[in-house]
């Protein structure tokens, strides 16, 4: 508001011997305050209504920070479907027995933990959506383990999560120890449940 009247001023205190260039200069000053205010305030309104926001990490680049709580069971994150792709790489989430995508938006940049704090489910758009595996409080780092949606994991790094049981290296679903699949129970993708009673028979 108070730059809406800043300009009103000068509009008023125009006179025909002032200099029009200097006027719209000043005008459009006032016009950039506006929308970087506007923006500035955009800003802040999608962090807090998303819940999430991107960040540096000293260790693995970027990554996701909670800016609100999100309770046990809670839809963290929608995965939204960017691009199917024909095999697994390092940026793919599987979501069925010979099906990968790459997930839009901020989904991508979940980092792993062999200690996560969200997991998968199937979604209606053939994502994964995130749900809190464990209440996340604002400044946690979002995290989930690769092993929630992937079957096999490969293209992978060591592990850098430094979780007190973290397994040294980033493994798929079919590597995990039954005690943490069952631990993983109603937060992974459900087509590995299928590979499991498979390879059973």
């Amino acid at each position: 508001m108070k730059l809406f009247l800043k300009l009103i001023v000068i509009l008023s205190n125009l006179t025909l011997k002032e200099d029009i260039i200097t006027y719209f200069w000043d005008t459009w000053f006032i016009i950039w305050d506006i929308t970087k205010s506007i923006s500035s305030r955009q800003d802040k309104m999608d962090k807090t209504s998303l819940g999430y926001e991107l960040r540096k990490t000293p260790e693995k680049g970027e990554g996701i920070f909670a800016t609100k709580y999100f309770c046990k069971g809670s839809l963290v994150m929608e995965g939204k479907v960017l691009k199917e792709m024909p095999h697994n790489t390092s940026h793919t989430t599987q979501v069925g027995v010979n099906r990968w995508i790459l997930r839009e938006e901020l989904a991508q940049k979940v980092n792993h933990s062999c200690d996560p704090n969200v997991g998968y489910r199937d979604n209606s758009v053939g994502g994964m959506d995130y749900f809190a595996f464990k209440d996340i409080h604002p400044g946690d780092e979002i995290v989930g383990d690769y092993a929630m949606g992937n079957y096999k994991v490969d293209h992978m790094p060591p592990c850098k999560c430094s979780a007190l049981q973290c397994r040294g290296v980033i493994t798929g679903w079919k590597d995990l120890p039954q005690d943490i699949k069952t631990l993983y129970k109603g937060y992974h993708a459900q087509y590995l449940l299928e590979i499991d009673g498979d390879a059973g028979n």
